[in-house]
């Protein structure tokens, strides 16, 4: 048995000893003693078997919370592999590597833990057979969009059938759509204004053009518009303020959303409302779904879960909350932007490291938002969240390494972890905050990309600007 080392670090492609005669073929497969030498020790509890015909591509799925490794080979046919470097601290994070896997080559290829993994049939059909690490988790597992432009994964397919957990709902409406967009001066509603889809007519309104607190503003406006659905994407957002002015926070994050949800009912249109991961107190230490007790523990939580209980008390059978997590974008006040300007300024750092979350690009958003708004067979609540999780002294690692690889930041400086109670702030924060998007991917057939990934495409068009 000799091992190859990949492309990515860690990955190795295994050529066992095969022993042929006129009768067949002999080679192990697994040698405890022999892989521990190639530094692989973890026992493996699961064996999964996989065939797939030519054109299909399986993956690319990845776990969270309990991330596997597997040792993988082909019984039958061939398959081009491909792994994908999640894992944030190696050298070749973000990086893909594609290996010919065949019955022929024989080979294996150990993937570690914390990579993305798939694969697409290069024979008519084949077989894959692969020993995991741990268990599959329905509720951790991920998946980047297998086509997604910043990967460019070459896959070799003729006529295309991807790998998803459930197949999709029929879509929507094809034809024009015609939308009335709130709060589009914020960073949401600017990324929905600058993908506005073809065929769609946008219909958008800063807190300057109408404010959704004022009933009379907000029943006319819509009546002007005439939209098929309203996309509501104001809201208060400062959260240690709400504490100080909790009346202004429930005014916008609640009886805003009432007043629109009257009148989109009152009109004929179906009304989806943006809410948030605060709505949770963090204490469950696990993704929330969309059904998980909601136990806001801040001002800012409150009125958005009231906001949300609005919306489901009034804009009748077809109203939709979508909940995200720790937006940023290119502009307005947000997490990125002011790390990025504190690194330019000050010698160090401190960024807490006990609040979990999953950071989301503006722009992922937006698309979800769009693909949402021609599902007219979503209602209740669904999350849309970017893949991973990280706290905010992770978030702020990753834009100190992004920002001094585009030119954005001169050079590193300390960033120092520390606790909550290190910060005090005037607004609790949960300690835990993931959503599980499960639900919502299923559903529109889409997967966001790990956070990483849409950061850096952030922060490029932060340097481009």
């Amino acid at each position: 048995m000799r091992a190859l080392p990949a492309e990515l670090a860690g990955v190795l492609i295994i050529e066992p000893q095969v022993f042929e005669d006129e009768r067949g073929f002999f080679m192990e497969v697994w040698h405890a003693e022999k892989y521990r030498a190639l530094g692989i020790e973890t026992p493996f509890v699961q064996e999964n078997h996989s065939r797939s015909e030519a054109g299909t591509v399986r993956g690319l799925h990845y776990q969270v919370g309990r991330p596997q490794g597997k040792l993988v080979r082909v019984v039958q046919g061939s398959v081009f592999d491909v792994v994908v470097d999640l894992r944030r601290s190696s050298p070749s994070f973000g990086r893909w590597q594609g290996v010919s896997l065949s019955s022929e080559n024989r080979r294996l290829l150990w993937i570690p833990p914390g990579f993305a993994h798939g694969f697409a049939p290069t024979s008519a059909v084949a077989d894959v057979v692969y020993l995991c690490t741990g268990y599959y988790a329905p509720a951790d597992e991920r998946t980047l969009q297998w086509n997604d432009p910043a990967l460019a994964i070459p896959w070799p397919l003729e006529g295309l059938s991807v790998s998803e957990p459930e197949a999709p709902a029929e879509a929507g409406p094809t034809g024009p759509i015609r939308v009335l967009l709130t709060g589009a001066g914020g960073q949401v509603g600017s990324a929905v204004r600058q993908r506005t889809p073809a065929g769609a007519t946008l219909v958008a309104l800063d807190s300057r053009m109408l404010d959704v607190t004022d009933e009379n503003a907000v029943r006319a406006a819509v009546a002007e518009a005439r939209p098929n659905v309203i996309l509501n994407a104001a809201a208060y957002t400062a959260v240690d303020q709400a504490e100080s002015e909790p009346e202004r926070a429930f005014s916008v994050n609640r009886d805003g959303p009432a007043n629109l949800a009257a009148a989109a009912l009152a009109n004929g249109a179906r009304l989806i409302h943006l809410s948030t991961d605060f709505v949770f107190d963090g204490a469950q230490g696990a993704p929330y779904g969309p059904d998980a007790p909601c136990r806001p523990i801040n001002v800012y939580g409150a009125s958005k879960r009231a906001g949300e209980e609005a919306v489901q008390a009034l804009g009748g059978d077809s109203a939709l909350v979508v909940r995200t997590s720790w937006v940023y974008a290119a502009r307005g006040h947000n997490f990125v932007l002011t790390m990025l300007r504190l690194l330019r300024e000050r010698p160090e750092v401190r960024v807490v490291t006990d609040q979990i979350g999953s950071p989301t690009w503006a722009a992922s958003l937006a698309n979800a938002l769009w693909a949402v708004t021609r599902r007219a067979d979503l209602s209740g609540i669904h999350h849309w969240a970017d893949a991973g999780v990280a706290s905010w002294f992770d978030l702020a690692v990753a834009i100190q390494e992004e920002g001094v690889a585009l030119g954005l930041l001169s050079g590193c400086v300390p960033i120092h972890a520390v606790s909550t109670g290190d910060v005090p702030r005037p607004a609790r924060r949960p300690s835990f905050s993931v959503l599980d998007t499960s639900h919502t991917t299923r559903a529109l057939g889409m997967a966001p990309a790990h956070w990483r990934v849409n950061l850096r495409r952030m922060l490029r068009e932060v340097h481009a600007a």
